[in-house]
């Protein structure tokens, strides 16, 4: 009966918000254009909701997107390009990623489908992991098929990538997230061969990376799926097996151990860094899930500094702020 009753009432919030075919107003304030937000892409009811980046607690988002226009299919990753556009890959669907116009709300259509799409054998590619650099170029990691791609700017149709990352030499094994440092060096998980693998900036084809943390003695990687860098070079894996954060100090590599943990149970989604340092996580748990935000410096004794639920969620596996 309980979970009867969050369904009925989560059911009429994404009505009251703009979800489902039939779209609408929303009733809830709409943010200042350009102001903090924090973006939730929701793969559970294939919704997109934009939350104050303050937000804490049991909360309603300011802004929903949702509805049979949006072609939002099991979303989850979701970026923001510098112009505000707001980014989702459709993960393991297509079309692969939709592009929603700053201010879009309630049964919004994209404005923009992307297909990502490799050159040595074409084909739609799913993408797991995505990240804008601040000029606009769009990074990307393609999952099972292993690729680490590097557009030169997001559009529509199927554009070639400025740069590939593929082959063997490259040691990707299910390339899952996908993160930049303040150098533009390129960090993805490796999720099949529990491993941090990192590219130089201007990688292309079949390289070898340029630093590998893995190890089965102190790394305490297991199959890891996202990873984030903090502005001193700190690098963070988010392991899907036991939910853990395991952080490593600029320059780890090979066996190296974590220099710090964090543990939480149901953390499982993206996870980025916001411009303040603060680091998101989407958190599959407590029932209906939610996003734990971590202040900076993040140690192994760090508690949230946000714990954002909501009676809209259902699985909130994608998590954006500036």
């Amino acid at each position: 009966m309980h979970r009867l009753a969050i369904g009925a009432v989560t059911l009429l919030l994404l009505a009251a918000c703009g979800g489902g075919s039939g779209g609408g107003t929303n009733p809830f304030p709409t943010p200042t254009p350009g102001g903090p937000l924090l973006y939730v892409a929701d793969s559970g009811n294939n919704s997109i909701f934009e939350f104050a980046k303050t937000a804490t607690g049991v909360a309603l988002p300011q802004t929903t997107i949702a509805g049979a226009a949006t072609l939002l299919t099991n979303p989850s990753p979701i970026a923001v390009d510098p112009s505000g556009n707001i980014w989702v890959s459709n993960n393991s669907s297509t079309p692969e990623l939709l592009e929603f116009a700053p201010g879009s709300v309630g049964n919004s259509a994209p404005v923009a489908i992307m297909f990502v799409s490799g050159q040595a054998v074409p084909g739609a590619l799913s993408v797991t992991g995505m990240v804008f650099n601040s000029s606009g170029k769009l990074y990307v990691a393609t999952g099972a098929t292993n690729h680490v791609m590097v557009f030169t700017s997001a559009s529509s149709g199927t554009p070639a990538a400025a740069q590939d990352i593929s082959g063997p030499n490259t040691q990707l094994n299910d390339a899952q997230g996908i993160a930049l440092d303040s150098s533009g060096n390129i960090y993805t998980s490796s999720l099949g061969s529990n491993a941090i693998l990192e590219f130089a900036p201007g990688a292309t084809g079949n390289v070898a990376p340029v630093r590998v943390i893995k190890g089965v003695f102190n790394t305490q990687l297991s199959s890891p799926s996202y990873v984030a860098v903090d502005a001193a070079g700190d690098v963070f894996a988010l392991n899907s097996t036991g939910a853990i954060i395991t952080e490593y100090a600029p320059g780890a590599s090979g066996d190296a151990a974590p220099i710090a943990t964090l543990s939480r149970a149901g953390m499982g989604g993206q996870m980025v860094f916001d411009g303040a340092g603060n680091l998101c996580v989407g958190a599959l748990n407590p029932n209906p899930g939610g996003v734990l935000v971590y202040a900076p410096p993040i140690t192994s004794a760090s508690g949230p500094l946000q714990t954002l639920q909501s009676p809209v969620f259902s699985k909130p596996t994608g998590v954006f702020a500036r």
